[in-house]
């Protein structure tokens, strides 16, 4: 391999790259049991930055960026997270219906358990009591569809809507029933 190197009294002169084979099949040895380029270069006695070119001019496939991932990071939780909404996440990345990350609900997985099988992604778990970090079997109740759920779930929530609000909502070009104009009135 060769590079340039600039000097401003002599100008551009052409180097050689001296190779230290020794350290090369060392590297690679270490490379290939996936050791990150720090812990490579403590053992052979060079910088990680060294052990990075020798990975570039030498084209040794490269371990990923950044820290150790799952257990081998310090911050690993044992594959369990809470998401925004407040469901419990594990880490199942050989499940076939994972997000991207390899998760899934802890729900889906407790009810899939119970059941024996995989949910279909069209099937619904429906916590009891609202709460969805509580995945005990005895809370989750299971609907084969969407709207089946919303039929038991919203049954009997019907909002109580101002006269006012109406006449927005005519206005606004929605369709209100004869019904809700009946129940609007008897609020007010």
């Amino acid at each position: 391999m060769l590079y340039f190197q600039y000097n401003l009294w002599m100008g551009v002169r052409l180097m050689k790259f001296q190779t230290d084979y020794k350290a090369l099949e060392q590297i690679t040895k270490l490379a290939a049991q996936g050791l990150s380029s720090k812990e490579i270069a403590k053992i052979v006695g060079k910088t990680p930055k060294a052990v990075q070119k020798y990975f570039r001019r030498h084209n040794i496939p490269c371990l990923k960026q950044g820290g150790p991932t799952g257990e081998r990071n310090g911050a690993w939780k044992g594959g369990k997270q809470i998401d925004k909404r407040g469901y419990v996440l594990l880490k199942a990345p050989g499940h076939p219906f994972a997000n991207s990350h390899g998760y899934v609900r802890e729900h889906r997985l407790v009810m899939e358990a119970h059941l024996g099988r995989y949910l279909q992604p069209n099937e619904i778990v429906h916590h009891k009591d609202g709460n969805y970090s509580n995945n005990a079997i005895e809370n989750l109740e299971i609907f084969s569809s969407n709207s089946e759920h919303l039929k038991k779930t919203l049954s009997g929530r019907v909002p109580n809507w101002s006269v006012e609000g109406f006449e927005k909502m005519v206005q606004n070009g929605y369709r209100v029933g004869a019904w809700q104009k009946q129940k609007a009135r008897k609020a007010t």
